[in-house]
């Protein structure tokens, strides 16, 4: 299918593959055939989702109105929810999607994949649900401090890092019977940053999450899909391996944290084989990495314990949706 570009919309686009989630596209106008990186924010800005999937298209406030209206709130409290962001997130362009009825928002630097990075991976991952920015924020206000608070918000207005800053709503939204939370809390482990979380819950226990968005095993996965389009052997892509999955997360955490449990969550749109993903968090070292989610807060989560206590504490304490048997 090619699709030529109308008013504010400068790029054609050629979709080369459709997969689960995402459209991989090749822009092919002439000043995207230059050799992009995830750096190169202004020229990647004008890659959007096409116009057909977009209806009641707002900014990110006008949707936070529409959500706000839906859950008993009132537009003055959206406004305020909406005003605790830089000017750059406020406007990021917001729409009814219309493959799911959800609204969602598009903002940060798409996905590149092929020899000459020219190909851009566009899917449901960069137009983020509405309601994750949301209620993750709503959260926040009631337990961090205005520093706190602020420290976040400017991260997550940082383009090309958004995806990654996004994450760490995830297990905060997960998180049930909050008594306290701490944002980025000093460091504990040889890492001279700390893990992102530090979560009291009302019973008194606690626990240290270090988040991490991972993509780059998805895509190892579309770039294979799509160098084999022209492929006739009979072997399949294989599906993607969980190497370098806790990269940089062991440094983030002490030896024997006493009494509060650590572990990394996982944001990632890849369902791993479960021999290799165990084996990569068995070579974890235990005394500082006790568990590790893996899932997205509109998907399913895959729950890695070193006992069946843990596991049972985390099951009481967060929202986890179990991946169905496959």
């Amino acid at each position: 299918m090619v699709r030529e570009s109308q008013g504010q919309e400068p790029y054609a686009l050629r979709v080369m593959i459709c997969v689960p989630g995402f459209l991989i596209a090749e822009w092919y106008h002439e000043r995207m055939r230059l050799a992009a990186t995830r750096s190169e924010v202004n020229s990647l800005k004008h890659v959007r989702i096409p116009r057909e999937l977009r209806s009641d298209e707002c900014m990110l406030r006008g949707a936070f109105i529409q959500l706000a209206r839906r859950t008993g709130l009132t537009s003055d409290e959206a406004n305020g929810l909406t005003d605790l962001f830089p000017l750059p997130l406020q406007n990021a362009p917001a729409f009814r999607c219309n493959l799911d009825n959800t609204w969602r928002y598009e903002y940060g630097v798409p996905y590149t994949i092929g020899a000459n990075c020219n190909v851009y991976v566009v899917g449901t991952d960069h137009v983020p649900p509405v309601h994750v920015l949301f209620f993750g924020i709503k959260k926040l206000t009631r337990f961090l401090k205005p520093s706190e608070l602020r420290a976040f918000s400017d991260n997550l207005v940082k383009y090309d890092k958004h995806l990654e800053y996004l994450a760490e709503l995830d297990p905060i939204l997960r998180a049930k019977e909050v008594a306290h939370l701490q944002y980025e809390p000093r460091p504990l482990g040889p890492s001279a940053a700390g893990p992102d979380w530090l979560i009291v819950f009302r019973d008194g226990s606690s626990c240290l999450i270090e988040t991490k968005c991972r993509i780059k095993a998805l895509l190892k996965h579309l770039n294979d899909i799509h160098s084999e389009r022209g492929d006739t052997s009979p072997h399949p892509t294989r599906v993607p391996v969980p190497e370098g999955l806790f990269k940089d997360t062991e440094r983030k955490f002490p030896e024997h944290g006493a009494s509060t449990r650590q572990g990394v969550w996982i944001v990632s749109s890849v369902c791993y084989i479960q021999d290799e993903l165990e084996e990569c968090f068995n070579e974890l070292n235990s005394a500082r990495i006790q568990f590790a989610v893996l899932g997205s807060s509109w998907r399913e989560y895959e729950l890695l314990s070193r006992n069946q206590s843990i596991r049972s504490w985390l099951e009481l304490r967060f929202s986890l949706p179990p991946v169905a048997s496959r």
